[in-house]
């Protein structure tokens, strides 16, 4: 694959939007680095990260970017499938810095994702995790049109983002219902298809409750937290139907 002809070690890109300066003070230190998997947060985590690759198929001989990849962690995951390479984008110095320390089989460059240095179709598989909800609508045509142009005719982009059953935050510009989410790549791209991830409704107050149980100010639990969070949650929270999902993840091919 071909690679920009810039070095690893650009200045920050100018013009971020306000979401994007939020997230740039979160990264004092690579979170995502620190997530552990047998916690309620780290469930959440694994589980849409372990969706995502699942959807990517097979990943012998591909070349993979991981669009808007901050701290470089997915990035990471995504070499474990050895791919013929894999690459890192994101606009925050800072956490490219992190990512390019912790997973130094990656290539990470700092760009806009909607201006892009790489060679029209360069890449197999796009991962989009995480991203959009950081993105001004405005925006979101740009960053599909760049996408379309660097991603090769038979590749795939895997979305994920937070469905309106979240609140929105104040580093997210928006969430997505399922019609906004199939479409927030448009026109470049449609949605081939979409899961729910990370479920509402009793079965998560019940998970919710037990978990209060197992881990509370008298006790930690550990064995039963392992349970909850490696075997309860995957099997009955993770993959779910859209309408009780509080996450979307999905394929996209080009239109």
């Amino acid at each position: 694959m071909n690679t920009p002809d810039k070095t690893n070690n650009h200045p920050t890109p100018p013009g971020q939007s306000g979401t994007q300066q939020f997230q740039e003070e979160e990264y004092v230190l690579p979170y995502h680095w620190l997530i552990e998997r047998a916690t309620k947060k780290g469930a959440v985590y694994f589980g849409y990260w372990n969706i995502a690759l699942m959807y990517a198929g097979n990943f012998k001989e591909k070349n993979v970017l991981d669009a808007g990849c901050g701290d470089g962690f997915f990035t990471s995951l995504i070499a474990t499938k050895n791919p013929q390479s894999v690459t890192g984008v994101d606009y925050s110095e800072r956490a490219i810095s992190f990512a390019q320390l912790l997973a130094p089989h990656a290539k990470f460059y700092v760009e806009q994702i909607d201006k892009l240095s790489f060679p029209d179709k360069s890449f197999d598989i796009i991962f989009l995790i995480e991203v959009l909800e950081h993105v001004p609508s405005a925006g979101r045509e740009r960053i599909a049109k760049e996408l379309s142009r660097i991603l090769r005719d038979n590749g795939i982009i895997i979305v994920s983002s937070p469905s309106l059953l979240m609140p929105v935050i104040e580093k997210h510009e928006q969430h997505f219902s399922e019609a906004t989410f199939c479409n927030a790549l448009a026109p470049y791209f449609i949605a081939n298809q979409v899961t729910g991830q990370d479920g509402t409704g009793y079965i998560r107050t019940l998970y919710l409750f037990f978990f209060r149980l197992a881990k509370n100010r008298l006790w930690t639990l550990h064995p039963a937290i392992q349970f909850l969070t490696k075997t309860f949650y995957p099997h009955f929270l993770n993959k779910v139907p859209i309408h009780h999902a509080r996450r979307f993840v999905g394929i996209f091919r080009k239109s």
